[in-house]
């Protein structure tokens, strides 16, 4: 059974948990923990010993050489050791492989208090109250007290978890003996509950606070690090010059941030859906080669397996149940939006997803613990590019976009960003595709042709003939462009002409076919537009790969790789909404859905190749 992600398949968990959790408090007894088969002794001594990761990976051995109850009640203890591993993933994915029907005494209500515990670190902490409700029902004796501290904490997270967070290591460090590594772990997991924000303002003086002794401005320079796997040593020796009285020495902060890196590790077994065929297949390829570049680049033993799909969605569900039935821990895919919205409407999942598009529903019901999506979204773009525009004090815009369905999205999408953050469209226009000449349309929208016919009217009321130069509205900080390459090289000399050729123009990343192109290019230069790092780095450091086509499918390389880098850290960016992921197709933050979102890079034509470039205030 896995995480259930509606109330109302809550309730029907709920009334099937309960009918067993009331059977078995009516038992003589609860049932012990099976130590039938030598790994589950193994596991036991393994726990004692702390060695929790060890244990879960036994409790799992155990289970397949076991049958009936056993085999479910050692899965469960495999999740439960996973969680204290620091392993949330691998506990929600064996959790999910438990049949709960088959689960007797105590046990029962250890997998509600299990969900319970994993709906907090998930942040959702109406599912937590629910379980915990369940397992009240039929408490045995000796899960009173973990249901109680499991109630509080729920409780103190309601109010302020960030505080609650603090509190508890301040309370730590006030307590502590003395400091070794795995105690700076313990205070590092605690603070993963304060967003980079606030550690940031309690780093800084004066709001430094002696009795958290430094630990926010420690775990806010090791977080930064981690994920943007940063050189350790130069910021070792910083600290430690910065701060020679702390328990964490220089050597320390390197120990301690490789030993908190542990906690984040990639899944052993990981599933990757792509189509082999169809109208997908070429991104397919790009993105298959960035992700296999990034794992072939990292260090960690993990099991890959490819699963093809094409342009049904249902061979996505296909490759779904494959890829679980041959025990994938997370899931790299699929690429089509529509395979992405048939997987989501399963409900149940029970893998973490990494989806590579935008669901065209983000309020559904699945738990946003589960999955999560990047994509190059052209709406998302077009909104990055409001948010650009406003950071840059340019609070007016003339849109000029391409009549297509594509255009229309994008260019709504841009107005409601840019409204959204003050901004107004004091005008826009469209152009036909196919158009070759732009002018009468631009003396429109710049409002060239009232100017023209002011002059008229005054000759007619003078009856002379007057010198005139005609004029442009000059009530707009840019222009919004979404337009395809060669429309923007006919469109851009046109606005010089027009004499609006100062005014800054931020286009949709489509302006650039990904293939560098000097002559052609040449009069889209001082276009500014959002991109990957493949584009804004070296030919030479390009690699010579044919499914990126000479470079016009380099930005789904680029997502690829980011696809593989970003698994490890997706459980801390769902707990810290500041910290950022510096990939190659931008930096990459989590909203609230479980859907990343990404400052882009930005680059600007330039001699009529694209060099990554950043907007200065108030245009250009």
């Amino acid at each position: 059974m896995n995480i259930p992600p509606t109330i109302q398949t809550l309730r029907f968990a709920a009334a099937a948990l309960l009918s067993l959790l009331i059977l078995a408090a009516c038992a003589t007894a609860p049932a012990p923990a099976p130590v039938g088969p030598a790994e589950a002794r193994r596991a036991q001594s393994a726990e004692a010993l702390g060695n929790f990761a060890e244990a879960a990976e036994l409790w799992q051995q155990a289970a397949m050489v076991a049958s009936g109850p056993d085999r479910e009640a050692f899965r469960l203890r495999a999740a439960e050791a996973w969680l204290q591993a620091g392993r949330e993933n691998r506990s929600s994915s064996v959790l999910a492989s438990v049949d709960d029907s088959k689960l007797s005494g105590g046990n029962i209500a250890r997998f509600a208090l299990l969900n319970a515990e994993l709906a907090m670190v998930a942040g959702d902490l109406d599912r937590a109250e629910f379980y915990l409700d369940v397992a009240s029902r039929a408490l045995p004796a000796e899960l009173r007290e973990r249901h109680r501290q499991l109630g509080q904490r729920v409780s103190r997270l309601r109010v302020d978890p960030s505080g609650f967070a603090l509190a508890t290591v301040a309370t730590a460090l006030r307590d502590m003996d003395g400091y070794d590594t795995n105690s700076g772990v313990a205070l590092l997991q605690l603070l993963e509950d304060v967003p980079s924000g606030k550690l940031e303002e309690l780093a800084s003086p004066p709001a430094t606070i002696d009795r958290l002794d430094h630990w926010p401005r420690l775990s806010l320079l090791i977080r930064r690090a981690l994920i943007a796997d940063a050189d350790l040593a130069p910021l070792a020796m910083a600290w430690a010059s910065e701060h020679p009285q702390h328990a964490v020495t220089e050597t320390g902060f390197v120990d301690l941030a490789n030993a908190y890196r542990g906690l984040f590790r990639r899944p052993a077994r990981m599933a990757i859906m792509l189509p082999n065929q169809g109208g997908l297949e070429a991104a397919g390829s790009a993105i298959r080669d960035g992700l296999i570049g990034a794992y072939l680049d990292s260090a960690e033993p993990v099991e890959l397996r490819f699963h093809a799909t094409n342009d049904g969605p249902e061979s996505a569900v296909s490759a779904y149940y494959t890829a679980i039935s041959e025990g994938a821990e997370w899931v790299i895919g699929p690429l089509r939006r529509e395979s992405v919205d048939a997987l989501r409407k399963l409900g149940s999942l029970g893998a973490p997803f990494l989806m590579l598009n935008t669901p065209a529903d983000l309020t559904g019901d699945t738990p946003g613990d589960l999955v999560f999506s990047l994509s190059l979204s052209q709406e998302l773009e077009a909104r990055a590019i409001a948010r650009k525009a406003l950071e840059h004090g340019m609070t007016t815009a003339v849109a000029l976009f391409a009549d297509t369905t594509w255009g229309q999205r994008v260019q709504a999408a841009f107005s409601d960003e840019f409204a959204a953050g003050g901004g107004t469209v004091t005008a826009s226009a469209s152009f036909k595709p196919a158009d070759s000449d732009h002018g009468e349309l631009l003396k429109q929208l710049l409002q060239i042709n009232e100017s023209q016919d002011r002059k008229n009217r005054l000759q007619a009321t003078l009856g002379i003939s007057l010198a005139f130069e005609a004029t442009r509205r000059d009530d707009f900080d840019l222009f919004f462009l979404a337009a395809e390459p060669e429309q923007g090289r006919q469109i851009r000399p046109q606005l010089r002409f027009y004499d609006a050729g100062a005014k800054p123009v931020l286009a949709m990343g489509r302006i650039f076919t990904g293939k560098p192109d000097r002559e052609l290019d040449l009069d889209l230069d001082g276009i500014v537009f959002p991109t990957t790092r493949w584009h804004t780095r070296p030919q030479a450091d390009q690699p010579p790969l044919a499914s990126v086509r000479n470079g016009s499918m380099g930005s789904l390389h680029d997502l690829g790789t980011d696809a593989w880098n970003l698994v490890p850290w997706l459980p801390l960016l769902r707990k810290d909404p500041d910290l950022r992921f510096p990939g190659q197709t931008g930096d990459l933050y989590l909203a609230g859905s479980g859907q990343l979102l990404r400052d882009p890079i930005w680059a600007r034509f330039s001699g009529g190749v694209p060099v990554q470039a950043e907007l200065p205030s108030g245009g250009y």
